[in-house]
């Protein structure tokens, strides 16, 4: 594998994000978020508990608790069995816990109690996740058509035609309406990135994540996924002092972020920096040892400065992981 060559951005990029949680289970805190008080409500519902309600379901949300969240939807569906909301956040609940049949179910049955975009929207994603495209899609079109000007719906959408389908077209037509809706949207705008680099119009891509870095800064903020992504695209471009510094900054972010080591080891070994290349890789190796491409380069940088032994280990370790996981994760 040649340093500057780049493995498809998302699959480390999106995989994970500060705190442990995946990126597909905020997405879900947010639309459960939204959703809190969207209109979702039941004649046996009766409004004086629905403040206490919704602060428990916030604070079981706040801390990833999904069978909580779970118990709630029980509580509130034996407490009113018509309630889309009790439903709802069973689908949640269970779409977080990778139980994906099951979430779709709660979110089908609060449907049919009272239809509602958001509640189509995370069915799309459940759908999504089970591979039915044909199904997903159709939730999609529901939920733009009673949320059309939610940039959040096209998000969603965009992200779903760019991982599922890799439909990088639509995924770039969706992203850019989210984008229109709200324009200062971080994760649209990698998204967008994404998409501009697989259709290789670089400097567009580039122009989309200093944008993001842009708006996060005046936010007094930074955003370790924009970094990463800037890092990962230079080092396509063979912008080996970008690389370094973009990387660098994201290391910087989050020292723990095994993405971020593994862009600082890349972008030095292409500028001949071999000890730190050594260390960024030995850091990103510490943080996930069963992640192949680390010990790869790690292995060809030690063998570009003579030390064979090691060198040799480690390409027997990283030949090991391809076997049992492959290359790109």
């Amino acid at each position: 594998m040649k340093v500057g060559s780049v493995r498809h951005p998302s699959a480390r990029c999106e995989g994970r994000v500060a705190g442990g949680l995946s990126v597909r289970a905020r997405l879900l805190v947010l639309l459960a978020l939204a959703s809190a008080g969207s209109g979702l409500a039941s004649e046996c519902e009766r409004p004086q508990d629905w403040p206490s309600l919704l602060q428990r379901f916030s604070d079981t949300v706040a801390r990833h608790d999904w069978g909580a969240l779970l118990q709630l939807g029980d509580e509130t569906i034996q407490a009113c069995p018509s309630s889309p909301r009790g439903h709802y956040w069973q689908g949640v609940a269970r779409f977080n816990s990778g139980r994906f049949f099951a979430a779709v179910r709660s979110l089908r049955t609060s449907l049919q109690i009272e239809p509602n975009g958001r509640t189509h929207l995370a069915l799309a994603q459940a759908y999504s996740e089970l591979d039915q495209k044909r199904f997903a899609r159709e939730e999609f079109e529901q939920a733009k058509s009673m949320q059309p000007t939610d940039p959040s719906v096209y998000f969603v959408e965009g992200k779903y035609f760019y991982q599922k389908e890799s439909r990088i077209d639509l995924a770039e037509r969706a992203i850019r309406r989210a984008l229109e809706l709200r324009p200062d949207h971080v994760p649209s705008l990698c998204y967008l990135a994404l998409c501009l680099s697989a259709g290789e119009r670089k400097a567009e891509a580039e122009g989309a994540l200093l944008q993001a870095i842009a708006i996060a800064r005046a936010r007094g903020s930074a955003d370790l996924l924009v970094h990463e992504l800037l890092a990962e695209l230079y080092i396509e471009m063979q912008q080996a002092e970008k690389a370094y510094s973009q990387a660098s900054r994201a290391v910087e972010i989050n020292p723990g972020s095994t993405k971020a080591q593994f862009l600082l080891g890349k972008a030095a070994w292409m500028l001949k920096r071999s000890e730190r290349a050594i260390g960024a890789f030995e850091r990103a190796i510490h943080l996930d040892d069963s992640y192949p491409e680390p010990r790869y380069l790690l292995g060809q940088v030690l063998l570009s400065t003579g030390q064979r032994r090691r060198a040799r280990q480690e390409l027997a370790s990283f030949r090991e992981l391809e076997r049992l996981y492959g290359r790109a994760r």
